[in-house]
């Protein structure tokens, strides 16, 4: 009985875990605040907007990157 408990102890530690780390990445995606609007965001669609979040971050930032090494450049 005592193993039994201990493992929802852990299962529910996890589940926590899971939790504020979903609360974390809808506070930090921009994205996340402009739909949460009156419905509350699925965690599917809250990891979605993460990775599309990041995806834009990595293609722009590249560039961003390119033009101030250039303009150093050409200083």
């Amino acid at each position: 009985m005592a193993r039994k408990k201990r493992r929802g102890i852990i299962e529910k530690r996890r589940r926590d875990r899971i939790n504020n780390s979903l609360s974390e990445l809808r506070r930090l995606v921009p994205t996340a605040f402009e739909k949460q609007g009156s419905a509350k965001l699925e965690k599917a669609e809250i990891l979605q907007m993460t990775v599309d979040h990041l995806k834009m971050l990595q293609a722009t930032g590249g560039k961003d990157c390119l033009l101030f090494i250039a303009s150093l450049l050409l200083s």
